[in-house]
């Protein structure tokens, strides 16, 4: 099947395109850290630092010390945050970046992915730039912060974002219900509802009735539910009916800046363009 771009004719010429493997709805990429590699490295718009898994910082000789924090995100575990110096980062031809990291032991994500992960490439590797994730084509361009859009197609859904405690949210609709989601390509699925959310969107008794599901995170697994609710929509997308998963309480989700996630279960049916420079993220329709 061949995937074209409706305006492939007026592309702006990236500093640098990626190819990426996408593994059970994640973004993978090659990447050298101090030089060294290539690491797999997933590409995840809900972390912030970046991250590298322990085993791969003692392999690359970083001295990791424990700042006695615990890693938030998904699982009923509790995993220890180490520091580590900033380190050189080169993903394709794009220039060396230094960014700030942490590390953790990532090795229960990567048993349940059943694929090694050496680390996590989060917003202090991606902010104040411009990234389009090609999900069709399955590659990632880098754009020159300077660069001018030459203009929008009627296949573009413009998605304006706010950048707060270090995540992108979007303001959407859930069963009518104005909500602020977080727009996450470390999530696999669709779409997601946060605990505290439940009662304000009057879903208990959807997700009372949703199938029980296991999942993974920085944090071991947990137990959520698999259901549906009414209607999504955002940025004119509106899905009806729309498939989520309910995140547990006591899961990693309870305290959030964000009752609702956007994951690649929905995106990768896109070109997504996200501008940290301007604030925005440009959804692009393919066509077949």
């Amino acid at each position: 099947m061949f995937f074209a771009v409706a305006t492939a004719g007026t592309r702006l010429k990236p500093l640098a395109e990626i190819p990426f493997e996408f593994h059970k709805n994640l973004i993978f990429v090659d990447t050298f850290i101090n030089g060294k590699g290539p690491f797999k490295m997933m590409l995840d718009t809900g972390t912030d630092p970046s991250a590298l898994d322990l085993a791969t910082a003692k392999e690359l000789g970083l001295s990791a010390s424990p700042t006695g924090e615990k890693a938030s995100g998904g699982g009923t575990g509790s995993t220890t945050v180490h520091e580590l110096d900033p380190v050189m980062v080169k993903v394709g031809r794009l220039k060396t970046a230094r960014i700030e990291i942490s590390a953790l032991d990532l090795s229960a994500i990567s048993r349940a992915l059943e694929k090694p992960i050496n680390g996590i490439l989060g917003h202090s590797f991606l902010k104040n730039r411009v990234v389009e994730i090609d999900y069709p084509a399955k590659v990632i361009r880098f754009y020159s912060p300077s660069s001018k859009s030459k203009g929008r197609d009627t296949n573009d859904h413009l998605v304006p974002f706010r950048f707060t405690s270090d995540s992108i949210l979007v303001d959407a609709f859930v069963n009518d219900q104005k909500v602020t989601a977080l727009f996450d390509t470390g999530l696999n699925g669709s779409f997601a509802i946060m605990p505290a959310a439940l009662g304000r969107l009057g879903l208990r008794s959807a997700y009372e009735a949703a199938q029980p599901v296991r999942s993974i995170g920085f944090n071991g697994r947990s137990s959520n539910r698999k259901g549906q609710i009414k209607s999504v929509s955002f940025a004119g997308f509106s899905i009806s009916p729309a498939e989520v998963v309910f995140w547990g309480e006591g899961t990693g989700h309870d305290t959030t800046a964000y009752e609702f996630t956007i994951g690649n279960g929905f995106l990768n049916n896109y070109v997504v363009k996200i501008d940290y420079i301007n604030s925005q993220i440009m959804l692009r329709t393919v066509y077949t």
